[in-house]
Parts: structure tokens; C-alpha cells; sequence
């Protein structure tokens, strides 16, 4: 086998099974787990999975967005600061400069009282921001992981 059609077997070998570039795909909570903890992130306890999928814009790692339901009481953001000691506390989001994008087909808005962190910077690889907002009966959160 030459050089060559060597690269290309292993491209296509690589390709298999992962996400077709263009398509949206719905992930369950065992692969959306899974992918934010290898993107450094971590779902506190108390948070139940409720909808996530993947999108690739290229070959790469895909961006996911996911949704996570829980108590009012988690909606403080401290879980998510203690579950991910790395990430900045978690501030109040800018509502009028966050875009819901992606988010909005899980049930996204950003509403005064939501709070947010990123880690690491914008503009870097693999960045994973999380919007946390919550009314009297329960807390959402919603993660994005950038991919590359």
C-alpha cells in the first residue's frame, strides 16, 4: 500500500462513526456527559438531563448544546462553581449581547437573573460556556462546548 492511499484509509477509518459534517445529531445523556467531562466541564449533581445534540461545521470535534433541568435551589450557580473549580464564578450574562442561537431549540432564553461562565477564554479551542437561570419551581442549565 503506498504512502498515499495509506493517508486516505486512515482518514476515512477516523471518519467512521462520528457526526456527518451538515447534520445535527441528537445525543442521550450518557454521550453528552461524557463529551462536556472530556471538554473539562461537569454537571453538578441535582441537574437532570433534558435534551443536548451536536452539530459539525467541519472535521473536527463537534459543538453540542446541551439542556439540564433541576431544583430552584441550584439556580444560585454554586454547584456549577463547585463542579468545575477551574471555570471563573459564575456572573450575570450580558442578555442583550448573549445570543440564544443553538440554545433556543432547547428551550433557551436568557432572562435577567441568568448567570454565566467560560472556560477557557473566547476565541480558544474547545470552549465550553454555561448559562444558568432559574424561576420559583426549577434551575436550567444550558452548556455549549465550541469543539474545534
Amino acid at each position: 500500500m503506498t504512502v498515499s492511499a495509506l493517508a486516505v484509509s486512515v482518514v476515512v477509518l477516523a471518519s467512521c462513526g462520528s457526526t456527518t459534517v451538515g447534520e445535527r445529531e441528537t445525543l442521550d445523556e450518557d454521550r453528552i456527559i461524557e463529551a462536556l467531562q472530556d471538554a473539562g466541564f461537569n454537571v453538578p449533581s441535582g441537574f437532570e438531563f433534558g435534551q443536548a445534540y451536536q452539530y459539525a461545521e467541519f472535521v473536527g470535534e463537534p459543538s453540542r448544546w446541551a439542556r439540564f433541568d433541576g431544583p430552584s435551589e441550584l439556580g444560585d450557580g454554586r454547584a456549577v462553581s463547585m463542579a468545575n473549580p477551574t471555570y471563573p464564578a459564575m456572573t450575570p450574562a450580558e442578555c442583550d449581547e448573549t445570543k440564544a442561537g443553538n440554545w433556543s431549540s432547547l428551550g433557551y432564553v436568557c432572562t435577567p437573573g441568568t448567570i454565566a461562565t467560560q472556560f477557557p477564554p473566547r476565541g480558544a479551542m474547545d470552549t465550553v460556556t454555561a448559562h444558568l437561570n432559574h424561576d420559583q419551581h426549577r434551575s436550567h442549565l444550558f452548556v455549549h462546548s465550541s469543539g474545534h
